[in-house]
């Protein structure tokens, strides 16, 4: 099954580019993740600081919770490509602004944000997968759909740490580089298909076999 899914990915265009879109979503993600406490605590010191990493981790999935669910109604209606181009543009604009956070109420509004921003990337781009793949390959593509998730994970993690060593162990550049990174997403993601779940996904395009 591992052979027929690389295989089926590497030959359909739709595929791969929905891949590389999530692959950059996820480095503008993981990015800062780890250094998520770290920031809180540059932004409002140690008083209290897992009880403050809580609260914002808490809306940023509260957020993503709801709004998401609003982006989803949202993609049947105007389309997938269209939300998740929106949504894109959300999480760059919004690493942009963390970068430059004055203080933790700010902060936390941006960062719920964000999780508005990559809970409606990543629907946007599985729902793409599964509608617009033939039933000959959707199984063996969306086997290796969180691929992306783990690859990212272990090279944003080596990148983060150069970039640290040169920074001098300042976060804010970070988010910077996160936004860059998201911004990249959109090249793949303004060639895939438009889609909607009212009608069939077309089988031409950019990104169709």
């Amino acid at each position: 099954l591992g052979k027929r899914s690389l295989l089926a990915v590497a030959r359909t265009p739709l595929a791969r580019g929905v891949f590389v879109t999530y692959f950059c979503v996820l480095i503008g993600q993981r990015m800062v993740l780890p250094f998520l406490a770290l920031y809180v605590e540059e932004l409002n010191g140690p008083l209290m600081i897992a009880t403050t990493v809580g609260l914002v981790a808490g809306a940023y999935g509260l957020a993503a919770a709801i709004g998401s669910t609003t982006a989803g109604v949202i993609g049947d209606r105007v389309g997938y490509r269209t939300v998740l181009v929106g949504a894109i543009v959300l999480i760059a604009v919004c690493n942009v602004l963390a970068a430059a956070a004055p203080s933790l109420l700010t902060f936390g509004i941006v960062y719920a944000f964000l999780g508005i921003g990559f809970a409606t990337a990543a629907s946007m781009l599985f729902t793409t997968l599964a509608t617009g793949l033939g039933p000959d390959v959707r199984a063996p593509v969306l086997n290796l759909a969180l691929v992306p998730l783990y690859v990212s994970g272990i090279l944003v993690s080596l990148l983060a740490t150069q970039l640290l060593s040169v920074t001098d162990g300042d976060i804010r550049p970070l988010w910077l580089v996160s936004a860059l990174f998201v911004s990249l997403a959109l090249i793949p993601a303004l060639r895939l298909p438009r889609g909607r779940a009212a009608r069939a996904v077309p089988t031409t395009g950019p990104f169709e076999a």
